[in-house]
């Protein structure tokens, strides 16, 4: 089953994109917090008006090139996710 969250896409020259992504969480290495995001939330240098109390979170997906993506949401909600997708596929 795949999980829904948002991605912080860095378009290059101080622009970013947010975005819909679908991950299996079985792809899923290690998530943790990202603290560069938050810094570019503090400062205003990104383009939507998110909470001020916002976190970002960085996934490390364990695919071939060992891929990385910023999204919206701490760790724990995160790794909730996760385990509310896991536990609704067991239990059909």
């Amino acid at each position: 089953m795949l999980i829904e969250l948002v991605e912080v896409v860095d378009k290059g020259l101080g622009n970013y994109e947010i975005k819909e992504v679908f991950l299996n969480p079985d792809s899923i290495v290690s998530v943790k917090r990202d603290d560069k995001t938050k810094h570019l939330l503090d400062e205003g240098k990104l383009p939507w008006d998110l909470h001020e109390q916002q976190s970002f979170s960085r996934i490390v997906l364990g695919t071939i090139a060992e891929e990385s993506l910023v999204v919206v949401g701490t760790p724990a909600q995160v790794m909730e996710k996760c385990y509310v997708a896991t536990t609704r596929l067991l239990k059909g």
